[in-house]
């Protein structure tokens, strides 16, 4: 008799167990599309101005290509 109550008392841990698991992943789920919405969000109200540099010529001494200097065209 007492293997069948210990039997059973493991089976309920078992059972609260999986279902604070289901709860948990459900929570981490919604959250996790949360924070894809909230992204989503940012990324489509935020935009970085884009800088116009003119033409780029290149600089043999430095190795780069810099803008030109307009004294320069």
């Amino acid at each position: 008799m007492p293997h069948a109550v210990a039997a059973l008392l493991v089976g309920a841990g078992i059972a609260a167990g999986a279902r604070w698991l289901a709860r948990e992943v459900i929570r981490a789920a919604e959250a996790t599309r949360l924070a894809n919405d909230e992204a989503s969000l940012k990324e489509k109200t935020v935009s970085i101005p884009i800088k116009d540099l003119g033409t780029l010529v290149w600089d043999p001494k430095a190795g780069v290509y810099r803008p030109r200097l307009s004294s320069q065209g």
